[in-house]
């Protein structure tokens, strides 16, 4: 009988065993109505200076104008970055030189986009508005949104930047390379 208190005896051992040695279940904790939520993120960069560019559509050119009475190409884009806090220069040839380089299939709204002259100096800038759209100041038609399309800009492409509020310090000491072509 000794034999099989002992058989029975065992297997309620390594039972009890198990349960003792089991961790404890993990604790619940519902968050309390009271309890902090974190702010929603901000309205990315790109889609806010797209908005600002588009309240410029219809402006005159002007050479050198950075709003009152028209805009030149590079003056435009001045103006929108700067309504939200970034200071760019003020021609095309600078612009080119602040932000990231961003390839033709890498834009976003809100990149820059730059042509140049066949000498390859950067002589015009558009703010990329995306679906193969920009929004820039037009000599013969004054701020407007084109397609990428068109021959001249497809044959004058040299690249485009990427500048935001974390590139505000970021300036090349150099000419960048072109990045892409059309």
């Amino acid at each position: 009988m000794i034999g099989l208190r002992v058989l029975f005896r065992w297997p309620l051992a390594v039972l009890l065993l198990a349960v003792a040695c089991a961790p404890p279940p993990a604790p619940t904790v519902s968050p309390s109505p009271e309890a902090p939520r974190a702010a929603d993120p901000p309205p990315p960069l790109g889609k806010s200076v797209i908005d600002t560019a588009r309240e410029y559509l219809g402006y005159d050119y002007r050479f050198g104008g950075t709003g009152d009475g028209g805009f030149d190409c590079s003056g435009l884009v001045a103006t929108v970055f700067g309504r939200h806090g970034l200071q760019l220069p003020r021609n095309s040839a600078e612009q080119y030189l602040w932000g990231l380089p961003v390839s033709r299939t890498q834009l976003r709204a809100g990149d820059l986009v730059f042509f140049a002259n066949p000498d390859g100096q950067v002589n015009h800038v558009g703010i990329w508005s995306g679906d193969g759209q920009f929004i820039h100041a037009s000599s013969s038609r004054g701020v407007v949104e084109d397609s990428s399309a068109s021959r001249w800009f497809r044959d004058h492409f040299v690249g485009g930047r990427r500048v935001g509020l974390a590139h505000q310090e970021e300036r090349s000491d150099r000419r960048s390379q072109p990045v892409g072509s059309w």
